[in-house]
């Protein structure tokens, strides 16, 4: 798991790169336990492009200190044929680095003027809150071959999530609180992912909900378990629809 890998990265291998969590946990509890092991940030879940670029440029050395690694090695090869393979390793390393670094500060300089931009201006950003799975379609783009997965994935979600509800809210009935809220996690992180931000929503505070739980306290908890279904039961629908279409 991420926790103990980046307590591996730390401890055993004393290493001091940057660790990003990806995941859909915003509590405070979870945040503090991602830094307590080492973590440096977080990307949260369900993915937004714009904040993830945003998090990983702010890890990312300086271009200019990428371009001093690249004008060091390529001396250092001219001077010692025999290094020279390494150090033009190392050059390549770092001119793939500072492009990554270039790319991720021109993308985040690029979408800086949304913030001022009304929601109904910004056409390449998702309208749709129920269900738009159009970021993670764009994955696609970059290989074909992983369209007919991503489909398969929104299918299984589709076919398969309104189960898993129902198996957390009788896991709350049960009084298996934690385990109601690990699955309404995951299926927050799965199904947010897919653009299904009502959802998301509704899911988040439900969980939060779970959390905050006082004893007898059930009237609010039923009454947001209902919403988050029927956010879920609208979600279901676009989603089958938009894939009879594809």
């Amino acid at each position: 798991d991420g926790f103990s890998a980046t307590r591996a990265i730390r401890t055993q291998l004393q290493l001091t790169l940057p660790v990003l969590a990806m995941t859909a946990g915003v509590m405070v509890s979870e945040q503090a336990r991602c830094h307590e092991c080492g973590m440096n940030d977080f990307i949260a879940k369900p993915i937004d492009v714009d904040q993830m670029f945003s998090v990983i440029s702010r890890h990312l050395p300086p271009v200019r200190e990428l371009q001093a690694r690249i004008t060091r090695a390529a001396a250092q090869a001219a001077l010692s044929p025999a290094a020279g393979a390494d150090s033009a390793a190392e050059a390549a390393s770092a001119a793939n680095s500072a492009s990554a670094a270039e790319a991720a500060s021109a993308r985040q300089a690029g979408f800086a003027h949304l913030a001022d931009v009304p929601q109904q201006q910004r056409p390449d950003l998702p309208l749709n809150r129920v269900f738009d799975p159009a970021q993670m379609m764009s994955l696609a783009k970059v290989n074909p071959a992983h369209r007919a997965t991503l489909l398969g994935l929104i299918r299984k979600v589709s076919e398969e999530s309104m189960g898993k509800f129902h198996q957390a809210q009788q896991s709350w009935q049960q009084g298996q609180a934690s385990d109601a809220a690990r699955l309404l996690h995951t299926m927050r992180g799965s199904i947010g992912s897919m653009g299904a931000q009502e959802f998301a929503a509704a899911a988040l505070a439900l969980e939060k909900a779970i959390h905050d739980q006082q004893a007898g306290d059930t009237g609010q908890i039923e009454q947001l378990f209902e919403q988050t279904r029927l956010a879920l039961e609208v979600m279901l629908q676009q989603a089958r629809d938009w894939l009879q279409q594809q």
